[in-house]
């Protein structure tokens, strides 16, 4: 399926994102991005793994790896959908990428690193803490989007899926590991 023109809800927030774009704020969006990249949260998310496996928290290591293994969807959907990436004239493409738009790998991976830290965490937090924490892991997802329609990369629709597919991914995991352990 190949879908070549972006829907007007797509452009004209994209237009609106890039309506100001000052050298600094290109140079935060392109470090959130790059921080963010997959291969970054992955490499995080598996030394973590180990760490667990260490430390003979199976069941925890096992939750993660699972939840990680979601962004292979990704490379998946990429090649099912082969959507183009947002291009000139139409954007200002500030970061180039080679890959299908999509959807957003990005946002697939910063919320399954939010799953999988918000999982590793969660039981040692307090109430107002878990609160904070859903906060923080919340705007990060939500910056990691941001960043990617920023910089030209993906349309508003790439960031949304790519947020609601790790998410169902991720609540997916989380009651099988539930249902598993009862």
């Amino acid at each position: 399926m190949v879908i070549s023109a972006p829907n007007a809800l797509d452009l004209h927030f994209s237009q609106a994102i890039q309506h100001f774009q000052p050298g600094w704020l290109n140079t935060v969006m392109r470090a959130v991005s790059d921080v963010a990249a997959p291969v970054v949260l992955i490499v995080i998310t598996l030394v973590l793994v180990i760490y667990l496996f260490l430390q003979r928290k199976y069941p925890s290591g096992t939750t993660l790896l699972i939840l990680a293994a979601g962004n292979l969807l990704t490379i998946i959907l990429k090649n099912i959908f082969n959507q183009p990436r947002p291009s000139a004239p139409l954007v200002h493409v500030l970061t180039h990428e080679s890959s299908y738009s999509f959807p957003s790998g990005h946002a697939i991976g910063a919320v399954l690193f939010a799953a999988s830290i918000g999982v590793s965490i969660w039981p040692r937090l307090s109430r107002t803490a878990r609160s904070w924490a859903v906060g923080y892991l919340t705007i990060f997802c939500l910056l990691v989007g941001y960043s990617r329609v920023y910089l030209g990369v993906h349309w508003l629709t790439d960031v949304v899926y790519g947020f609601a597919i790790g998410l169902a991914w991720a609540l997916g995991c989380m009651w099988l590991f539930r249902t598993r352990s009862k």
